[in-house]
């Protein structure tokens, strides 16, 4: 039997600073029992009147032998339009970051889109001041990264800084590298920083 929970959203477009339309959302996660585990395959999105505006399917959002509670919907502007949009986890629980699901909210469509360019990056942190994307990648114990990414297009991420670190002793070796105006990643400074 599938079931279901909602959450809300509230939509915010800031077109000018003098205009904003506001577009309002419900969100039921349906969900049903596999085993010990939940799985979430459809969420149906509902404008205020209760009306069914989308179905999104063709994902499979999974809870390891835990309560269905420990899933969100997480709702925050992931590409900078000013439109929040949605992600939901892969799979749950996971150590060292999780993986997500995206849409974005497409205004011209009234649709969100599924967008599959940052479901490779394990818990990307995302800043829209600068409208820039960070995520952490752990090679092994005594070494990691952190990259910066900005959208080239809707639908292509570049590589715009690298912080990388390794351990050496008790201390770590941090390099930056950066992307010039040739393209290429180049180290512009290398520090040895404690713990």
């Amino acid at each position: 039997m599938k079931n279901a929970f909602i959450m809300s959203l509230i939509l915010f477009s800031h077109l000018s600073f003098a205009a904003q339309t506001t577009a309002a959302f419900d969100f039921k996660l349906i969900h049903h029992r596999q085993d010990e585990n939940w799985i979430i395959d459809k969420i149906e999105v509902y404008n205020q009147k209760q009306q069914l505006l989308q179905q999104i399917t063709g994902f499979r959002s999974q809870v390891l032998g835990f309560d269905i509670d420990m899933i969100e919907l997480e709702i925050e502007d992931m590409n900078f339009d000013g439109y929040l949009d949605i992600r939901l986890p892969q799979t749950l629980p996971i150590e060292g970051g999780i993986y997500f699901y995206y849409w974005f909210y497409d205004p011209e469509q009234q649709l969100f889109i599924r967008n599959k360019i940052l479901e490779n990056f394990r818990s990307p942190e995302f800043n829209n001041h600068s409208q820039t994307i960070k995520v952490y990648s752990h090679q092994t114990e005594k070494q990691y990264r952190v990259n910066h990414y900005r959208y080239q297009t809707s639908k292509k991420l570049q590589l715009f800084l690298q912080q990388a670190y390794k351990q050496v002793g008790r201390h770590w070796l941090e390099a930056i590298l950066e992307r010039d105006k040739k393209g290429e990643m180049v180290l512009v400074e290398q520090n040895l920083v404690s713990d």
